[in-house]
């Protein structure tokens, strides 16, 4: 059976868990995975008999998915239920994240978080299971599927031990979860390009909860980072049609990080030019009109198809506002060809 013979039966299936039903994700790769470090493309790794020996293995984490029911079933049915969008930046801060859900307000005691960006075994976030100790800690349920399996040994993984290398997105809920699955979205670049080398793609998580006595389908979505206007567009479109192929009439919350940030990031020389289109209108400019209103005119596209595919997002955004920082730098597709013009397009930033 093909890889997407696979995903499709299990993307099918109806799962029903009880409370303490977990299954965890896990792998002992090691240093088998590190000598697949030296490949600087997916198309050469996947011919090598190395590779193929591990294929399968590999692709049970790349595809892999884990979840737990930890949260006892509700006994009444409330008046409204609160949601909660949280880029968790992997988990680093993993004590301050435990510490705001528990105490904090504006995010806590929430009956459905989506949680884009999330570790497992990764140093960088204490080699922690991440959303699956933030549901011990808090008692809730939880689906993670994998995005990304990173390599050691590569450039930006040398000086850490990662003990999985494992990155995804996840849900986490006080509601009962059922009909867990995903949609892999295709890969703009090759991950094997450049010193922070990785198998796999990013994946939408997918899942039906119980709303009182209604159902609700829950959408995680972290669009690819390393993309054109155009293709966000294209990759939400190809969501939606996956989703309408499903045929489930029913209502669907869709939360995430669609990386509306209005560059052009297919390609190092688009990206330049979408930073000098920028710098011309003046950047004061696109900074109080455009960075905090992608919808206006840059990522137009992408908001569009929000809209014609009856999806909300002015009720449920405080628009106008930021919600995550990004340093212009992190979107340099230059760490794979780090030439002249692309150090003087870094120093024009640093300026600016």
């Amino acid at each position: 059976m093909s890889l997407q013979d696979k995903l499709k039966k299990w993307s099918s299936n109806s799962l029903e868990f009880e409370t303490n039903q977990e299954k965890v994700l896990t792998h002992k790769l090691g240093d088998e995975l590190r000598d697949l470090c030296e490949f600087n493309s997916t198309k050469l790794l996947q011919k090598s008999s190395r590779y193929q020996a591990l294929s399968q293995r590999i692709t049970n984490i790349t595809y892999g998915y884990e979840y737990a029911c930890y949260a006892e079933p509700p006994e009444d049915v409330k008046d409204y239920y609160r949601a909660v969008l949280w880029n968790l930046d992997h988990g680093i801060h993993f004590k301050g994240i435990l510490e705001s859900i528990r105490n904090r307000a504006m995010v806590s005691d929430a009956d459905i978080y989506f949680f884009p960006q999330s570790d497992i075994g990764m140093e960088r976030s204490h080699n922690q299971n991440v959303v699956r100790n933030l549901a011990l800690e808090l008692g809730y349920n939880y689906f993670f599927a994998t995005s990304y399996l990173n390599i050691p040994g590569s450039q930006k993984q040398a000086a850490y031990q990662n003990t999985l290398g494992i990155e995804g997105n996840a849900i986490m809920t006080k509601l009962p979860l059922s009909n867990l699955r995903i949609i892999p979205i295709r890969n703009q670049f090759d991950p094997l390009e450049g010193p922070d080398k990785k198998l796999g793609c990013q994946k939408v998580l997918l899942a039906d909860v119980l709303v009182g006595l209604e159902k609700l389908t829950l959408v995680c979505i972290n669009l690819p980072k390393f993309s054109s206007q155009r293709q966000r567009a294209d990759q939400l479109k190809t969501i939606f049609k996956r989703i309408k192929e499903q045929e489930r009439d029913l209502p669907i919350l869709m939360a995430g990080d669609f990386e509306s940030h209005t560059y052009n990031c297919r390609s190092q020389a688009k990206f330049n030019l979408s930073i000098l289109n920028k710098m011309f209108r003046g950047y004061d400019y696109i900074a109080e009109e455009h960075h905090a209103f992608p919808e206006k005119h840059f990522d137009r596209k992408l908001f569009d198809l929000l809209s014609k595919n009856g999806f909300s997002y002015e009720d449920l955004n405080e628009m106008g506002k930021a919600t995550y920082h990004t340093d212009l730098k992190d979107l340099f597709v230059s760490e794979r060809r780090n030439g002249r013009f692309e150090n003087f397009m870094q120093n024009l930033i640093n300026k600016n």
